[in-house]
């Protein structure tokens, strides 16, 4: 057998095909991680779109002559106080503030040009008003670029206190605001385009979900995964501040490689059915198959030893393509952020871990695994069984296709019987750390069962049809 194996994988890396193929997933993880360094999304970025779109409208009324109009004052308005947030200091709170429309500041600032701009166009004619406006709007600033983000905090903290008696619908996500503002003066968090800001705007989404939804018995099961995600997000920021670890951005090598096979997985598996769609059927269709059943091995061991380097590819492909990675992403972004690591929630212990990010990439990969060998399994039995290495490769890739419109629709309608489907069971991702699966009545020892059922089933028939092919006309 190890003869067999060892000769299956001479044939396979004597191939112009896979190092074309090795070839092409450079080129990709070139790309990826070339789209990643760019980094264009960010909210000034939006700050500059929004602008645009002000201007393009303002430019099409004034093209009209429809200037004493209440929405080019609000269009005119709106682009007012993007050209003065533009003419605050980058990374500056100030400008933040304004970009996000954080909270009344904003619409303060917008209420005092939507007075001017009226009076300007002669929608209004109080000049009493229009002189009040520019006074209030000149003190108004001034003391907002004179503020420090803490009396900011401080103050906008004051005000959401004075509004939760009257707040209705709306006392959770202020409660929630209010220990967001907390945490910033507790860990000295400004207001800026970083990731620790950010933290705290996810904070304040999950908290006020989790206090929303403080009666867990009343919810349905699938509200009660979205409450234990946002615990998850809760503990894992909390975490974070009080240890003070710092967080790798998401254009990193850390970043690619924590989401290593959302980026990856379409080149890992054209490696796999490149191997595992044609290891069979190419033996019949050069006609070798013959000189290879008259060596002292029953078809059955012949079969399986093929099987076997296929597999052995899955791993291959997984190890070159993380190299590849690696490389490259040194190459874009260096190797400091390696040492950071990655924080994991655990829903059964209800703790934090922490991990290396390749402890977590062998995590994922375990879990992924499972889809991965169904999948070079079902392009070596269609290989095997229809002789066709194009057909093999297309329907692997419509299948793993095909699995996702088949997850999507059992997630939207809940339809039952699809949970005995193999797409909804051959992702294991969402069982590592104590978590469970999004469908609802699938457990991990129901999707092992239906894999190996799955598994069993491609494999047995498999051998069956080899074992009975007649090769005497090849």
């Amino acid at each position: 057998m190890i003869n067999l194996i060892r000769n299956e994988l001479y044939k396979i890396f004597h191939k112009k095909g896979i190092y074309i193929t090795l070839l092409v997933v450079v080129a990709y993880s070139f790309l990826t991680n070339f789209i990643y360094n760019l980094d264009l999304i960010n909210s000034e970025s939006f700050e500059g779109i929004a602008s645009k779109v002000d201007d393009s409208l303002l430019a099409t009324y004034e093209d009209e002559g429809n200037v004493k109009n209440e929405e080019y004052v609000g269009f005119k308005a709106s682009s007012l106080v993007h050209e003065y947030s533009s003419s605050l200091p980058k990374g500056s709170w100030q400008r933040y503030v304004l970009i996000n429309a954080e909270d009344e500041y904003y619409d303060q600032i917008y209420d005092f040009y939507y007075k001017i701009v009226a009076y300007e166009v002669q929608l209004t004619n109080d000049e009493e008003e229009y002189q009040k406006a520019k006074s209030e709007k000149d003190s108004f600033i001034t003391r907002f670029e004179q503020m420090s983000w803490q009396e900011y905090v401080k103050e906008r903290k004051a005000k959401l206190e004075s509004m939760q008696d009257s707040a209705g619908d709306q006392l959770f996500y202020i409660q929630a605001q209010i220990e967001g503002l907390d945490l910033r003066l507790k860990y000295e968090i400004d207001f800026s385009n970083n990731t620790r800001n950010d933290y705290i705007n996810s904070y304040v989404s999950n908290r006020a979900y989790i206090l929303e939804n403080a009666d867990k018995d009343k919810l349905e099961e699938y509200d009660k995964k979205q409450l234990d995600e946002s615990e998850a997000q809760i503990s894992e920021i909390l975490y974070r501040f009080e240890n003070d670890i710092k967080d790798y951005p998401m254009n990193s090598n850390n970043g690619i490689i924590e989401n290593f096979y959302n980026e990856y997985f379409i080149m890992i598996l054209i490696i796999i059915i490149i191997v595992a769609g044609s290891i069979v059927s190419e033996e019949f269709s050069k006609g070798t198959i013959k000189l290879l059943l008259v060596k002292p091995y029953s078809r059955t061991k012949i079969l399986l030893s093929k099987y076997i380097t296929a597999i052995l590819m899955v791993f291959f492909a997984i190890v070159t393509v993380l190299g590849i990675q690696l490389i490259v992403g040194g190459i874009f972004f260096g190797y400091d952020t390696l040492a950071i690591p990655k924080l994991v929630y655990n829903f059964t212990t209800k703790t934090i871990l922490e991990m290396n990010v390749f402890k977590y990439f062998l995590y994922n990969t375990i879990a992924v695994l499972p889809q991965l060998i169904l999948l070079t399994t079902l392009a070596f039995s269609i290989s095997t069984i229809s002789l066709s290495t194009s057909l093999a490769n297309t329907l692997t890739i419509v299948g793993s296709l095909a699995g996702d419109i088949i997850n999507s629709i059992a997630v939207s309608y809940e339809i039952n019987i699809l949970k005995l489907f193999v797409t909804l069971n051959w992702d294991f991702t969402p069982y590592l750390f104590g978590g469970s699966s999004p469908y609802l009545g699938i457990t991990l020892p129901f999707s092992i069962v239906v894999c190996l059922v799955y598994w069993l089933i491609m494999l047995i028939v498999t051998i069956i049809v080899f074992k009975r092919r007649n090769i005497k006309n090849i």
